[in-house]
C-alpha cells in the first residue's frame, strides 16, 4: 500500500463474499506477475474508457458440450452460481464483473449453433486453442480509471482458503506490483509474411464479388493470414505488450493456457455487453489508415465518412445484428443510437453503429450468445451463407480469430469483444495474425487488399520490423 491509504473493506456480506478498495496499481504490471500462470486471463481497456480485469487461478474450466447445446456445460456452471443470495444494493458499488464465467469462444463454435453448417467443409490447419475454454473465476482484480482505484472481489466458492484470506494474498500481489519494475518488453526474434501474395487475395476477392452478383450473398468478410515464424523463444505475454502499445485497444485481452496455446487480441470492438437486461452490440465497419500529417489525416477521416461503399457495408450489417437480437429481445425494443459514426484509433479510423435491445424475460447470457455469435461485422450477410463461403475460401480454421473473448457474470450479465486485431499460435509452428474486411458489391480488389495490409501493419511493428508485404519492400 501507500503507508496511510487504508485497505477499505466495502462489504463482507452475500454472506462471505469480500470486496476491498485499494489505491491505484497499473493493470500492465499486475497482469505481468501472474501471466506464466495458465487459466490468467486479462481483460485489458487499453485506452481506459471502461474497466480492466486481472483474472487467474480459475475454479474449473467449461468446455464445449457435445450435443445440440455447446454451452450445456457453461450454462451449468453459471446456474450453479446464480442460486446464491446477491445484493442488489452492495452490487452498485462493484464493477460490472465480480466473478463467474470468462474467457474464449473460437470462431468454429458458430457452426455447432447453426446446424446446417455441419456439413460445411472446414479448413485443417489452423490455431492449436479450444474451441471454447471458460475459467469459473471466485477472485477478479478490478480497475477502474474514472477513480484510479482497484477493487479486488473474491467470492466465497469452493474449498480452501477463504475469501478474506484471498483478498489479502491479492493486497500482497498488488502492493508489490506497485514497487516492481517492468522492463521493456523484448523484440521478438522471427521472419515476417503471409499466406497469399496480393494478387491471389485480391483474385479471392473478385470470386466473392461474383457470388454477390449471383445472389449468394450480400456481404462475406475474407481474412488472409499473416505470420512471424519465431527463431529462438517467443515471449507471449512480451508480444501483446507491444501490441497493445500500438494499438491502444478498448477492448484487449491476454489470455494464458499453458500447453494449450495462448491468445493476444488488441481488438477495439465490442460483439455485446449485456446489463440489467439492456443489450448492446456495436460493429466496425470501414476503415481508413491514419494519415501521417494531420491534414492527411483529416482527409483520411472525411473520405471515410463520405464513402459510400464503407456506409453500406456497416448498415448492412447493423440490419443483421437488429434481426439477431430480435430472437432474444422484447418486441419493440430495437434502436440504433448511433449509425456510422466516426471513430478514430492510433493506426486507423473506423465507422462504428450501436445496436441496443432489452432481453425478454427468461431469456439468459448464453441465449444472447447463441443469438448473436459469430459476430455479422466479422462473417457478412446473410450469415450462414457468408460462413459458408469463409471456409471454402480462406485455407485456416479461425480459431480465436473473429470468436470473442470476455465475461459471463453470475448475475447473468456479459461483455464479450470481437476477437479482431488477434495474435495466436497455430499447428504449423507459426504466430498467426489475421486480417480481413468485409466484401460487398461494389469493392475493390486492390483496395480490399491494402486494408488487410493496414490492418496488419499493427502487427508488424509490434515485432519491431517493416512490414515486408508492403509494395516496394
Amino acid at each position: 500500500m501507500n503507508g496511510s491509504e487504508p485497505f477499505r473493506v466495502l462489504s463482507a456480506v452475500n454472506p462471505g463474499r469480500v470486496a476491498v478498495d485499494v489505491p491505484w496499481a497499473d493493470p500492465e504490471r499486475v497482469a505481468a506477475s501472474v501471466a506464466d500462470q495458465p487459466g490468467t486471463l486479462w481483460l485489458d481497456c487499453a485506452d481506459g474508457s471502461d474497466w480492466s480485469y486481472v483474472l487467474t487461478d480459475p475454479m474449473s474450466v467449461a468446455s464445449v458440450a457435445e450435443g445440440l447445446d455447446p454451452f450445456a456445460n457453461a450454462r451449468a456452471a453459471l446456474q450453479r452460481l446464480r442460486t446464491r443470495r446477491r445484493s442488489p444494493a452492495l452490487d452498485r458499488l462493484l464493477p460490472p464483473f465480480v466473478g463467474g464465467l470468462a474467457g474464449l469462444f473460437g470462431y468454429e463454435l458458430g457452426r455447432r449453433l447453426e446446424p446446417s453448417l455441419a456439413t460445411a467443409p472446414l479448413p485443417a490447419g489452423g490455431p492449436v486453442l479450444p474451441e471454447l475454454w471458460l475459467g469459473l473465476y471466485r477472485d477478479v482484480v478490478a480497475f477502474d480509471p474514472a477513480s484510479r482505484r482497484v477493487r479486488v472481489v473474491c467470492q466465497p466458492w469452493g474449498t480452501g482458503p477463504t475469501a478474506a484470506e484471498r483478498a489479502a494474498v491479492w493486497r500482497g500481489r498488488l502492493e508489490a506490483a506497485r514497487g516492481a519494475d517492468l522492463p521493456p518488453p523484448e523484440v521478438p526474434r522471427g521472419v515476417l509474411g503471409r499466406d497469399r501474395d496480393a494478387t491471389d487475395y485480391a483474385r479471392l476477392v473478385e470470386e466473392v464479388v461474383d457470388r454477390i452478383r449471383a445472389g449468394e450473398v450480400y456481404q462475406a468478410n475474407l481474412s488472409q493470414r499473416f505470420t512471424l515464424r519465431p527463431q529462438g523463444p517467443l515471449d507471449p505475454f512480451g508480444l501483446y505488450r507491444r501490441l497493445r502499445a500500438v494499438a491502444r485497444p478498448a477492448r484487449g485481452a491476454f489470455l494464458q493456457l499453458g500447453e494449450a496455446g495462448w491468445v493476444a487480441s488488441a481488438s477495439p470492438e465490442r460483439l455485446v455487453r449485456v446489463q440489467n437486461g439492456h443489450a448492446e452490440a456495436a460493429p466496425i465497419k470501414g476503415t481508413r489508415p491514419r494519415g501521417a500529417e494531420p491534414r492527411a489525416d483529416a482527409a483520411a477521416l472525411a473520405a471515410l465518412r463520405a464513402s459510400p461503399k464503407d456506409r453500406a457495408e456497416n448498415v448492412m450489417i447493423v440490419d443483421l445484428l437488429r434481426n439477431d437480437l430480435s430472437r432474444v429481445c422484447a418486441d419493440g425494443s430495437i434502436g440504433v443510437p448511433a449509425l456510422c459514426a466516426p471513430v478514430t484509433l492510433p493506426t486507423v479510423h473506423h465507422l462504428v453503429s450501436r445496436v441496443t435491445g432489452r432481453a425478454r424475460p427468461g431469456v439468459g447470457p448464453f441465449d444472447v450468445i447463441s443469438a448473436l455469435f459469430p459476430g455479422g461485422s466479422i462473417t457478412g450477410a446473410p450469415k450462414v451463407q457468408a460462413m459458408r463461403v469463409i471456409a471454402e475460401l480462406e485455407p485456416t480454421r479461425r480459431g480465436p480469430y473473429c470468436g470473442s473473448i470476455g465475461w459471463v457474470g453470475a448475475n447473468g450479465d456479459l461483455d464479450l469483444n470481437i476477437g479482431i486485431r488477434t495474435a495466436c499460435p497455430h499447428a504449423d509452428g507459426q504466430v498467426a495474425f489475421c486480417a480481413g474486411g468485409g466484401v460487398v458489391f461494389d469493392s475493390s480488389p486492390q483496395g480490399e487488399e491494402a486494408e488487410t495490409r493496414v490492418k496488419a501493419k499493427a502487427f508488424a511493428e509490434a515485432v519491431g520490423q517493416p512490414p515486408p508485404w508492403e509494395p516496394g519492400s
